[in-house]
């Protein structure tokens, strides 16, 4: 059919769902025009919430349908699709409750009148999400007839899963720690505070797709440990293994995980165990930025979960940028800071990961006894000067 990534989506997949009659199903979903009307407009959002609510898929605007099956590309001729794909991102934020995340535009341009508008729609981390435009209050889920309007049943039954789907990766990521802690590392560390960075595509938590690791070993995104300034590497039985000495290493597994971990994270600084609340943001979003821009690349994900956790913490004050110690000890030995979901719309650089990652660090900020991380200004982003 078409993918699994977006951006290798071709002319030629897109016209072989005209020559092989490829019909509409829980997964694919055709519109010869563009939403205007505003029973359109809320026809769409059922498409989108459903597919999402569901197994996820793809809508192709721009081929004309008859019960189901592709008689035509007319293509989207005569449309700006740039001012087109900001109207329907606006549709969807504004039409469906909670926010859909991982919905993505590619425009593919062919031998029709007009270039083709493929969506790309991932099963949601957020599911269910409710249509909500034009007093609507409805949800969708959809199989291989259609969308169909869930029932009280369906409804409770797509709540579980959605909840389910946090407590996959929230059960991984625990899994994963453990491992660390028990010595299971693929390395073996010398420190004993650790700072644990885990990046995962939202559909291989789901289980959809697996990643080739050895396009990640091959990309020329900066995959170091986290807080190194170089790294040996190899193959092993996980994936693919960067790491610097018995200090950090970075894992990338053929889930599509990618873990990294820095064994000092807590140092001794003046008798006194610390962490450098800035420092370790630092080295976060540099090593996140540089693992979702590798995934992106060779997975085309549309959306990904970033979790911090901090082990061995239990003592340590926060260090402050001009070397004083903030706020009270910390209590917990293992501090597992909220995640995030990062949508592949969003830039993979280090500004928008700090930006994203805001309560995990206001938590860090609060396990030390401050209200929030002072380094966010009053625009929700990341300010190397810190409030006082």
């Amino acid at each position: 059919m078409l993918g699994p990534r977006l951006v290798d989506v071709t002319p030629d997949q897109v016209q072989r769902l005209l020559d092989n009659g490829v019909p509409e199903g829980n997964q694919l979903d055709y519109k010869s025009t563009l939403p205007n009307t505003g029973d359109e407009k809320k026809g769409f959002l059922a498409d989108v919430s459903a597919i999402g609510n569901s197994n996820g898929g793809w809508l192709v605007l721009g081929v004309a349908e008859r019960e189901g099956v592709p008689v035509d590309i007319p293509g989207l001729p005569g449309i700006d699709l740039d001012k087109a794909v900001l109207m329907l991102e606006s549709m969807i934020r504004d039409g469906l409750d909670p926010r859909m995340p991982g919905v993505s535009f590619c425009r593919v341009s062919g031998p029709w009148a007009g270039p083709v508008l493929v969506v790309r729609i991932s099963k949601s981390w957020a599911a269910p999400h409710m249509v909500t435009a034009r007093g609507s209050s409805k949800f969708y889920g959809r199989n291989s007839a259609g969308n169909f309007q869930l029932d009280v049943h369906q409804l409770r039954q797509a709540f579980l899963e959605g909840g389910a789907q946090g407590d996959r990766f929230r059960r991984l990521r625990l899994e994963r720690v453990t491992s660390v802690l028990a010595g299971r590392a693929p390395v073996q560390l010398a420190g004993d505070g650790c700072a644990l960075l885990h990046v995962a595509p939202v559909e291989t938590v789901n289980g959809v797709g697996v990643v080739d690791v050895r396009e990640l070993a091959r990309s020329k995104r900066r995959l170091w440990p986290m807080g190194s300034s170089g790294c040996n590497h190899r193959y092993n039985a996980s994936g693919w293994l960067t790491f610097s000495g018995h200090d950090s290493y970075l894992q990338c597994f053929r889930s599509g995980l990618i873990e990294t971990v820095d064994s000092n994270a807590v140092r001794v600084w003046e008798g006194k165990r610390v962490l450098s609340g800035s420092w370790i943001a630092g080295q976060v979003a540099l090593s996140a930025s540089e693992a979702l821009a590798a995934l992106q690349d060779v997975g085309g994900f549309s959306s990904f979960l970033v979790a911090l956790t901090l082990t061995g913490a239990q003592g340590a004050q926060l260090l402050g940028d001009s070397h004083y110690h903030m706020g009270e000890p910390i209590d917990e030995d293992i501090l597992e800071l909220p995640e995030s979901l990062i949508e592949s719309d969003v830039p993979a650089n280090e500004e928008s990961v700090l930006c994203a990652l805001r309560p995990a660090f206001d938590t860090l900020w609060q396990a030390a006894g401050k209200p929030s991380c002072p380094h966010y200004n009053s625009d929700g982003n990341w300010d190397p000067t810190p409030r006082r």
